[in-house]
């Protein structure tokens, strides 16, 4: 695999779950640093969480995530989803 490559796997015992990894060179040397992320994600009426594992080459983590809102309406959902992904982007700060 190149610089930026990744792979997917999606089965994880029947059910939908997604691990994501990729190599790059780090900015510092010319080693390989491997990263990984394992996650399952779920959503009812009014309810969206994820929980997952994240590596990387300053260490790991675990995380777990659930909102609970009112869902009225597209408006409501996309809010949430953006204040999910505000997570999504601060978790790798923590591990690269």
């Amino acid at each position: 695999m190149g610089a930026g490559a990744g792979c997917r796997l999606r089965a994880c015992g029947g059910r939908r779950c997604r691990v994501t990894g990729s190599r790059s060179t780090s900015p510092n040397s010319s080693q390989w640093v491997l990263s990984w992320l394992v996650n399952k994600t779920g959503s009812e009426l009014g309810v969206r969480s994820e929980a997952g594992v994240l590596r990387g080459p300053r260490g790991g983590l675990a995380y777990a995530v659930s909102v609970h809102f009112e869902d009225r309406d597209l408006a409501a959902r996309l809010r949430v989803m953006d204040a999910l992904r505000t997570l999504g982007l601060d978790l790798p700060e923590h591990v690269h």
